[in-house]
């Protein structure tokens, strides 16, 4: 191979390759595949080979500085999954690459490089289960499935949403499987780095468990991918490249023949369609006591007041404090912020200002503790007035749970809001309590649900109700996003683009024009939107790729493809 000219990518937004000389002396230790370090846009930075040529097409080009490692940090398989990041997220190359790689590594810095075994060739499988409980059997048939691996000689990676469940979850794995267990429940110092990619590259099996960016994890024999609590939020990526760790498994199991195991409480609507449809494993395990739920139609009371309590559950915070218990009541997190002052009309008192000056007056003596935006919670006051992201505190254990107004989760503008609210309700059933839910829509079929064993009927009905508008799983959503501090400028851009967009586009794609997000501005930024809506991914991001180079961007403008956000 003529290693004269090496094909170099960065891990910035440039879809490109550069080329750089190759000095003679560098030319057996660098592979396709290795760590550079190069001068790049006047600065020092990494890059990564990823092919060579005899000739560039440019008369005065670069030579590589160093050759960082001894062996190349990327193989065939890390570079086929970041193409396929490339290809379906619509990032760079070098974004895609650096989304797989630790952050010492991403800086330049030194490592254990190691190669793995050749990947099997077998049909992976895949199963779910789920139910709802948190049950034995659950997490027996969870602890049967790691002892075949281990016994088989393949290794194991567990994935899960959240830090705080790494401890919960070896807790839950049998005593003779502890030997086995890799855990990245902190970051790592660079002394301990080599002994961690020591234990993934080695012949003996292993258990990594760590979080959404462990599902890149290069482990030597992986035979099984383990995917808790699928539905969070916290497996898609809020950087670019916006990977779902949902999908980058799928690409893996693939590619390298992994099987697959999703366990999850309520799995995403997504996941429970491709299980239905692909003939997948399903075992569903529900012999847990759940606590009930008491739905308030509050079209009964007085409608205009969008967060108030009602009798029902003003009797039920009495009853409950007379008897010492705690009270939590739910409510969005904009219902933190105070209305906003004008010349004309000085500030008013947010929502829960207002909420507490309620219970208060019907309750004396009351101490009320908040738990929300730059809020410190009080764990021994009588009333809590949190938002939903209370669930997750260990402390969280109160006797009775009010949702204030629960229509407000359930948002028209993400189709995924009514999974996530259903979720919430159904986690809050599983601390075994009472729950009370008021909503002004007690006929939908998502509260409907709520008051019964719902796996079956809700699944249809929002399977119904988003095949009616053509959102995921049966379409996708690509969106393209740019943010500038000019508003001006950034919307005659974003209009631009849409107009090339709409000038090509097939007729089979559904497009809507450039809108402010639903966070208009952040960080002194503007930030404006651009949705499609298509049947297939791939050819849609080639498309928008393409076409948005027609259309100069300036300079200072960001911009980024997101593919199915949240």
């Amino acid at each position: 191979m003529n290693k004269t000219i090496a094909l170099v990518v960065v891990g910035l937004p440039l879809d490109k390759h550069f080329d750089y000389a190759v000095p003679a002396t560098m030319q057996a230790q660098v592979e396709i595949g290795s760590r550079v370090r190069i001068v790049f846009a006047r600065r020092k930075t990494v890059g990564y080979v990823i092919g060579f040529q005899s000739k560039s097409s440019f008369s005065k080009i670069s030579s590589i500085l160093e050759v960082i490692d001894d062996k190349p940090v990327l193989d065939d398989n890390d570079l086929a999954l970041a193409r396929q990041l490339r290809d379906y997220y619509g990032c760079s190359l070098g974004e895609a690459i650096e989304a797989g790689l630790s952050p010492h590594l991403k800086r330049g810095r030194k490592g254990l490089i190691y190669t793995r075994d050749k990947v099997s060739t077998k049909k992976p499988k895949h199963a779910l289960i789920y139910g709802l409980n948190d049950s034995d059997k659950k997490w027996k048939s969870f602890n049967d499935v790691l002892t075949k691996k281990i016994k088989a000689g393949q290794s194991v990676l567990i994935l899960l949403p959240e830090k705080f469940l790494i401890e919960q979850t070896v807790g839950r794995i049998d005593a003779d499987l502890t030997q086995f267990i890799v855990s990245m429940d902190r970051k790592l110092k660079s002394a301990e780095l080599d002994a961690y990619a020591e234990r993934l590259s080695g012949k003996k099996p292993i258990i990594l468990i760590g979080m959404r960016s462990c599902v890149f994890s290069r482990i030597n024999n992986l035979g099984l991918i383990v995917v808790l609590d699928e539905a969070s939020s916290s497996y898609k990526e809020e950087q670019s490249p916006h990977y779902h760790a949902r999908e980058v498994v799928f690409m893996r199991s693939e590619q390298e023949s992994i099987d697959t195991l999703w366990i999850s409480l309520l799995p995403s609507v997504e996941l429970w369609y491709w299980a239905q449809e692909r003939d997948w494993k399903i075992t569903h395990i529900d012999d847990g006591v759940l606590g009930q739920v008491k739905v308030i139609d509050m079209m009964n009371y007085n409608p205009e007041k969008r967060l108030s309590l009602s009798a029902p559950v003003q009797n039920d915070i009495k009853k409950t404090l007379e008897t010492n218990g705690q009270i939590a009541i739910i409510v969005n997190q904009r219902d933190f912020v105070p209305f906003k002052e004008s010349e004309e009309v000085p500030a008013k008192r947010s929502k829960v200002e207002r909420l507490t000056y309620l219970v208060e007056c019907m309750n004396e003596g009351v101490k009320v503790s908040y738990f929300g935006p730059g809020q410190r919670c009080s764990k021994k006051a009588h009333v809590i007035i949190a938002t939903p992201t209370v669930l997750k505190e260990k402390w969280f254990s109160p006797d009775l749970i009010v949702i204030a107004n629960f229509d407000t989760m359930v948002s028209p503008f993400d189709f995924r809001a009514s999974h996530k609210a259903f979720q919430f309700v159904t986690q809050l059933k599983l601390l075994n309590v009472k729950v009370v839910v008021q909503t002004f829509m007690a006929d939908h079929f998502i509260v409907k649900a709520l008051r019964a064993k719902f796996y079956q009927n809700y699944y249809q009905e929002e399977l119904k109700h988003r095949f009616e508008l053509g959102y995921p799983p049966f379409n996708h959503i690509i969106t393209y996003s740019s943010r500038a501090n000019d508003e001006e400028k950034l919307n005659g851009y974003m209009s631009d683009v849409y107009a090339a967009l709409y000038r090509q586009k097939a007729n089979d794609l559904e497009m809507i024009e450039p809108f402010a997000d639903h966070s208009a501005r952040l960080k002194e930024d503007f930030r404006y939107t651009i949705m499609l809506k298509s049947k297939e991914v791939r050819p849609t991001v080639d498309f928008l790729k393409k076409e948005i180079k027609q259309v100069k961007k300036p300079a200072r403008f960001k911009a980024t493809i997101d593919v199915d956000p949240y």
